[in-house]
């Protein structure tokens, strides 16, 4: 059969499990690492093809050849699926330096103005389409409204090419449509 690439016998499975009964204290790094040497299984720059010998260790594991060690550290899997602890909005200004912040002291500020009210009604951010979703701004119930160009404000001639982010906003108050659309 060939997995990741490499065609592996019965002579090679017997291996594997010689290697995980003969090193108990070994976990799947150390187990793929060592395997990678005898094999001399190694990329085009020379380096051992770890990686791709982990995956095959797993592939042989759920396909029922081998028993691997248990996993010794959180995969990113198990990160990803662990259950997500609801943080409500805080969107009010937080004062004080970092080393004072216990108990954490939170003030609300008072527009004192026609233009604080502007400032105090809506929050904003940007978000990298190329690397984030903005999930957890979209679960925090943040409005898209939109994409960038792609510029920055400093590119006043059209050549600097930044990357295209959302525009994601919170409404602080009810009625910061109004606070938006007052005549000056």
């Amino acid at each position: 059969m060939v997995v990741q690439g490499r065609k592996i016998t019965l002579a090679d499975i017997q291996l594997i499990k010689q290697l995980i009964v003969d090193n108990p204290s070994w976990g799947r790094t150390r187990l793929s690492k060592e395997l990678c040497l005898i094999w001399n299984w190694r990329n085009l720059k020379g380096q051992i093809k770890d990686m791709a010998c982990r995956t095959l260790l797993l592939k042989l594991e759920r396909a029922g050849h081998i028993i691997l060690p248990p996993s010794k550290r959180n995969t990113a899997k198990v990160l990803r699926n662990r259950p997500i602890i609801f943080i409500p909005n805080c969107t009010e200004k937080i004062s004080g330096s970092l080393k004072t912040l216990r108990p954490l002291k939170i003030t609300k500020i008072s527009p004192r103005t026609q233009d604080d009210k502007l400032f105090n009604c809506l929050l904003e951010t940007f978000v990298d389409r190329s690397r984030f979703r903005g999930i957890c701004y979209q679960a925090a119930n943040w409005i898209l409204t939109g994409q960038t160009k792609g510029r920055t404000r400093n590119d006043r001639d059209h050549i600097i090419k930044a990357p295209v982010k959302d525009v994601y906003v919170y409404p602080l108050s009810k009625k910061f449509r109004e606070a938006l659309c007052y005549d000056s």
